[in-house]
């Protein structure tokens, strides 16, 4: 890549069905610009339809239009897992959700809370 207008080029001519990919960072900020998932998602506390973000995917002037449309891959494949882990559960729970604590999770390790055949 050259420049934000060959990466913008790039980044919108990247599709997946009910995901938006938008860049952004191109302001202030336009030596780090990033792309950043969006979809309509039914949110499973409230049960309304909600605008949803994913994480923001920093990348680089420097950058091949093949990394560029990777990372767009990327940003979509992280987005349906995360969807997937939200929506997997077992006896109820969501037990593999991205929002668990690291912190819980951690104290679990600690307690030596394994599953392990002998």
């Amino acid at each position: 890549m050259r420049n934000l207008k060959e990466i913008s080029d790039v980044v919108a001519s990247c599709a997946y069905p009910g995901i938006r990919i938008s860049l952004g960072g191109t302001g202030w900020n336009s030596s780090h610009p990033w792309l950043q998932i969006e979809a309509e998602v039914v949110d499973r506390a409230t049960g309304e339809t909600r605008t949803m973000h994913g994480r923001k995917w920093l990348l680089s002037v420097h950058m091949t239009k093949s990394e560029v449309v990777q990372t767009a891959f990327l940003a979509v494949k992280t987005w349906l897992e995360h969807e997937a882990r939200e929506a997997f559960t077992f006896e109820g729970c969501a037990v593999f959700s991205p929002h668990l604590s690291v912190d819980a999770i951690s104290g679990l390790v600690h307690l030596r809370a394994f599953d392990e055949r002998p």
